[in-house]
């Protein structure tokens, strides 16, 4: 049973002056809205079976983890903050964003029903999520990564088991890996630049799809790997493709499929 907190209460968990949530993360229940601005978050937070409304943080430092397990809230939004991992998983959400980090080291969303998903101008980042058995109705990915600040081998990684409008404009990583296309989805990719293009189990003739100016980071390495992918095939030959030297077509065991990742290295 999730335990009432306030927002002076809600603040001492975030600050780690909670000892007893620190040590049992017993299960919370708040009903308002709290923004935390300029705050350093000193140690790992896990955050199970809760209900947390409205929480926003802006211009906050995170030393350690974050993780959200069985969760429902309104709104989770991060603006301008530095992270190690934020992990999510089985939550119920109306609106997430993720904004204008400074660093964020991995940024998973795993199992959830999130109604509006906005992950926008992060520049540095090692891993970027949207993970299987995700609802979301809505997603926008747009300006992440930049290639001289980001030194980490970053990836996007989007298999959320279903969508309605998925939107990716002005993106850069060294992988982007594409688990589904959706059914009866609108499916978009417009201007992104990797060194691994990979496409594993994308057939559904339903959704909508358009993919423009996709360029590889390094043209002598870069590479398209196509796996299980029939749709993605058929659209190869309309020359979505045409900056690319290496395009591999596989029928490959699911399990199979992460080796291909190293093929960006």
């Amino acid at each position: 049973m999730p335990r009432n907190v306030n927002t002076k209460q809600l603040q001492r968990i975030f600050k780690g002056e909670d000892l007893e949530f620190r040590i049992t993360e017993y299960p919370v229940k708040f009903d308002g809205a709290l923004i935390l601005e300029d705050l350093l978050l000193p140690c790992d937070l896990k955050f199970n079976e809760s209900d947390l409304g409205h929480l926003v943080f802006k211009n906050c430092r995170f030393l350690g983890n974050i993780s959200f397990n069985q969760t429902q809230m309104n709104l989770l939004s991060f603006e301008g903050c530095e992270f190690r991992d934020v992990d999510i998983n089985e939550c119920e959400i109306n609106e997430l964003n993720l904004n204008d980090s400074t660093l964020v080291k991995r940024f998973h969303i795993g199992g959830s029903a999130i109604n509006s998903l906005n992950i926008e101008r992060n520049p540095i980042f090692e891993a970027i999520e949207v993970a299987c058995e995700n609802n979301i109705l809505q997603a926008s990915i747009n300006d992440n990564g930049h290639s001289e600040q980001n030194s980490f081998k970053s990836t996007i990684y989007l298999c959320p088991e279903r969508f309605d409008s998925m939107v990716l404009k002005n993106n850069v990583s060294e992988i982007l890996h594409i688990g589904t296309i959706g059914q009866y989805s609108s499916f978009e990719i417009d201007s992104y630049c990797a060194n691994l293009f990979l496409f594993s189990n994308c057939n559904s003739s339903d959704s909508k799809v358009s993919f423009q100016n996709l360029q590889p980071l390094d043209p002598s390495a870069a590479s398209v790997c196509i796996v299980n992918s029939e749709r993605i095939v058929a659209m190869k030959q309309e020359g979505v493709f045409s900056d690319f030297k290496h395009i591999r077509k596989y029928v490959q065991r699911v399990e199979d499929i992460n080796q291909f990742r190293s093929l960006a290295s």
